[in-house]
């Protein structure tokens, strides 16, 4: 059943089946805290039309940044139940994780193929953190994304929208939350190292989109935050 293409894809699609069903039954055993209660309130809020410039307190009580928000603002419209926040947090996790193994199968046996899913899908960490809405537990299908394109434009330089998507997909993890800043540091050095630096118009382009990305933080930290 392993080599044949049907076979893969039914196999592939039990895991996806088999996790999301484990991941459903973790609903039960987590609390429903003030934080998934801010995150339907506040992407409420800009469907009302109140853009939000930042996102919730943190624990050292300064302002996260809003994207968060604006990702779960098409779900919210869908229902505003906090299941379907819960429901997302781990489709959002096994997406990643899948869309990181179509790499390793392209390249690899099945057999490995399924080694690192099965590990990744059951770790204990994974199990705990996908199974509730939380900024960061969004954070592995947007690293998955853009390995994908940071791979494929190191395979082909000249096709330089797969810089800007990793770029993009990198913006994203961070705002998700700032540890993501190793990732953007190892992706320039890696772009140095490896001698793939794209021209400096790109550069400029990628610097004026990501200022636009986290352009409602700044002029909240500028123009409306209390110093």
């Amino acid at each position: 059943i392993f080599k044949t293409v049907g076979g893969r894809f039914i196999i592939i699609c039990l895991i996806i089946v088999i996790m999301w069903f484990y991941y459903y039954s973790t609903i039960a055993a987590n609390s429903f805290w003030l934080d998934q209660y801010k995150l339907i309130e506040f992407s409420r809020e800009i469907l009302e039309g109140k853009f939000r410039l930042v996102g919730m307190r943190t624990s050292r009580l300064n302002f996260n940044f809003p994207m968060i928000h604006y990702l779960l603002t098409p779900l919210i419209a869908i229902s505003a139940s906090p299941l379907v926040l819960y429901v997302s947090a781990a489709v959002a996790y096994i997406l990643g994780i899948i869309i990181m193994s179509w790499t390793l199968l392209k390249i690899r046996p099945f057999c490995e193929f399924l080694i690192f899913v099965s590990l990744s899908l059951t770790h204990v960490w994974s199990l705990y953190y996908s199974s509730f809405p939380w900024p960061p537990n969004y954070i592995p299908l947007f690293v998955s994304l853009f390995f994908i394109c940071f791979f494929q434009y190191l395979k082909n330089p000249l096709n330089i929208w797969f810089f800007h998507g990793a770029s993009v997909f990198l913006n994203i993890a961070f705002q998700l939350h700032t540890m993501s800043v190793v990732l953007i540091i190892g992706f320039i050095l890696a772009l140095i190292i490896l001698g793939k630096l794209p021209l400096y118009r790109h550069w400029f382009l990628q610097i004026g989109i990501q200022l636009t990305l986290v352009s409602p933080w700044i002029v909240f930290q500028i123009f409306f935050i209390d110093w």
